[in-house]
């Protein structure tokens, strides 16, 4: 998977934009970290775009210019929609004819409702980050009919492609995965040397690490 790291190039305003895409449609989410009660409003967007596209979405009370080729330009038509310290916006859209490798380059504008003027602004733009699979850490303890740790017992781990990966459970009864993909639900179980020893199967959807999966005879 590959999300988006936004760099910031010059520019004294404290905001950012949060791009999101299905296929050739791009959605921009803007938000402005000014300290609250601050008099710096973002009130413009430009991007660089550099294909031919459309505009899909433009949120109330903004307008924009382009060329639908190289650039465009979303701004608030007043103050009521220009977006507060502390505050977001997200209904801004386009669709492009070719696919982007990485969102435009950016500028973000803003104005000081107090002095009535120009605020400070942002340039950025885009890099790639791949990103890597999350991995958990499953653990727990077999515990056998006599309340004591079962040592040398298999546990295994069944993934949803029937993948098994096995553990052997040390002196105490504990055992430990390593290195296991998060959002899938695996199939936990036993095999214990001595038959009259029961464990009923675990089946968990795993999330995070764990260190509570036990097993009790």
């Amino acid at each position: 998977m590959v999300n988006h790291k936004m760099e910031v190039y010059t520019g004294e305003l404290k905001a950012r934009i949060v791009p999101t895409n299905t296929g050739r449609i791009w959605t921009f989410a803007l938000f402005n970290d000014e300290a609250a009660g601050g008099p710096n409003q973002v009130s413009a967007m430009h991007l660089s775009i550099n294909t031919p596209f459309t505009v899909v979405t433009t949120p109330p009370g903004w307008a924009f210019d382009t060329d639908n080729s190289k650039f465009i330009l979303w701004y608030t038509l007043n103050q009521q929609f220009s977006i507060p310290p502390g505050g977001s916006l997200s209904i801004f859209s386009l669709e492009t004819t070719t696919d982007l490798a990485l969102p435009p380059p950016f500028t973000l504008t803003s104005w000081n409702y107090q002095s009535n003027q120009a605020g400070p602004v942002i340039i950025g733009g885009f890099s790639a980050v791949i990103a890597t699979a999350a991995t958990a850490s499953i653990s727990g303890r077999v515990v056998g009919s006599n309340k004591r740790g079962l040592s040398r017992a298999v546990v295994t781990m069944t993934d949803p492609n029937g993948q098994v990966r096995s553990a052997m459970t040390n002196f105490s009864g504990y055992y430990r995965f390593s290195d296991v993909m998060v959002g899938e639900t695996y199939i936990f179980a036993i095999s214990s040397k001595n038959k009259s020893t029961m464990f009923a199967p675990q089946v968990v959807f795993i999330t995070e690490d764990r260190s509570d999966l036990n097993f009790h005879a």
